[in-house]
């Protein structure tokens, strides 16, 4: 079903995709009779969710070209918070980590919050089969076997997933997770310029990053630009966030260049320690279920690595 008033652009072909979908589920079987919300969200912030689907078109510093992938989560509640917002201006918030000291210590399966509470980590929930809609033939996934709330698309995805307009839909029929449908639109590719360069934050002035404004009003930005951690696989001291439209400029203010810390992300990542930073240009749209807010994110993003020298 097409959203109504939204321009349509062609479809991407994948015939390799069709075979990988075929030998992946089995059957196809017929077309489900699904009705898509296209009520997409307003930029900004939003709490944590408990369900995201992904689908994504990325550049990184590890490829020569455009990646894509079709990911998934669905639990049964949004993850401890460690972080709390230190900072907030304008569009940006500056967070920091938290973490709480909780007495007595909490008991195993939990974590001690931002707000020194003990809170159970949340549950792999499954949705069922998960089908993904507008890229061509259908694609659907199967839950993980060892986590049946995480799902992974086909890994021979074209970089260039979809083209901005493209009518995009994700369907589950549920399980233990409960039954979902929500379209949203494929964005303009976000430039690999900053993969390629990096950007250099300095004391003494606002951070702008700038990039090419895609041609839909209903596209929105996210900038991540993440900071270091003191041991391998605890949580990042300094994040910032920005969230806005996709205007072509995002400031950073100068009080959060000059409270985050001096260094430069590494090249190569150990796990989860220095994570790249990213510019996102998405659409997403979501919905309040038992277990919290499920949301489909269509994004492009291109990853980079800040740095923050000391003069």
């Amino acid at each position: 079903m097409m959203r109504p008033g939204i321009r349509h652009a062609p479809r991407i072909l994948l015939p390799v995709l069709v075979a990988l979908v075929w030998s992946c589920s089995g059957e196809g079987g017929s077309e489900p009779d699904v009705t898509y919300d296209w009520t997409l969200d307003e930029c900004g912030f939003t709490e944590p969710a408990a369900a995201t689907i992904d689908v994504a078109s990325l550049s990184d510093v590890f490829h020569s070209g455009l990646v894509a992938q079709i990911e998934a989560q669905l639990r049964s509640g949004p993850g401890p918070a460690f972080h709390q917002v230190f900072m907030e201006e304008g569009d940006c918030r500056y967070y920091k980590s938290a973490i709480g000291t909780c007495d007595p210590p909490c008991g195993s399966g939990e974590a001690c919050t931002v707000d020194d509470e003990c809170a159970a980590y949340p549950e792999s929930l499954s949705g069922g089969e998960l089908r993904i809609t507008g890229l061509g033939e259908p694609i659907v996934i199967e839950p993980e076997d060892y986590s049946p709330g995480t799902y992974f698309g086909p890994a021979q995805l074209p970089g260039e997933l979809f083209l901005p307009g493209d009518e995009i839909g994700a369907s589950l029929p549920g399980a233990d997770f409960p039954e979902l449908a929500l379209g949203a639109l494929g964005v303009e590719l976000m430039g690999s310029e900053l993969t390629q360069s990096g950007y250099e934050m300095l004391d003494g002035a606002d951070a702008e990053i700038t990039w090419n404004a895609g041609p839909d009003p209903e596209a929105c930005v996210r900038l991540v630009i993440n900071g270091f951690n003191a041991v391998h696989g605890a949580p990042l001291s300094d994040v910032i966030v920005c969230e806005g439209t996709d205007t072509g400029t995002m400031v950073v203010p100068q009080a959060f260049v000059e409270e985050f810390p001096y260094g430069e992300t590494p090249v190569v990542t150990e796990g989860y320690d220095w994570p790249h930073s990213e510019l996102t240009r998405y659409t997403r749209n979501s919905v309040d279920t038992e277990y919290g807010r499920a949301e489909l994110v269509v994004r492009s993003s291109t990853y980079f690595q800040p740095s923050h020298p000391e003069l």
